[in-house]
């Protein structure tokens, strides 16, 4: 064999652009490199925690809400207690509003 007759190797020359080389196929434009899809996966869970936030955020702002009406019922029974009671002070108050609803348990 001479030496111009001599067949090179397909290692020697360089992949063709979409083409396999040695069985490792090019990423074509169309598929996301492992760097895009954690990103997009980064950017899905980002969007998914605001979501979360934003959820307890408002069951906050509405168990708030509750609370302030449940205080505002518990003052009403304490004056509605102390005018029948005759007491003024909020110890006394609590006091028998406390009996008040044990006498009611009972009754129940």
């Amino acid at each position: 064999m001479t030496g111009s007759s001599k067949s090179k190797d397909p290692e020697d020359f360089p992949p063709l652009p979409g083409k396999h080389d040695g069985g490792r196929a090019s990423p074509s434009p169309a598929t996301p490199t492992t760097q895009e899809t954690l990103l997009q996966q980064i950017l899905e869970m980002q969007k998914q925690q605001g979501e979360i936030h934003r959820q307890q955020a408002k069951e906050h702002r509405l168990l708030r809400e509750q609370l302030q009406r449940q205080a505002g019922i518990n003052v009403a029974l304490e004056a509605k207690v102390a005018a029948k009671s005759g007491t003024s002070d909020s110890e006394g108050v609590a006091n028998t509003a406390e009996q008040l609803l044990e006498r009611r348990r009972k009754l129940a």
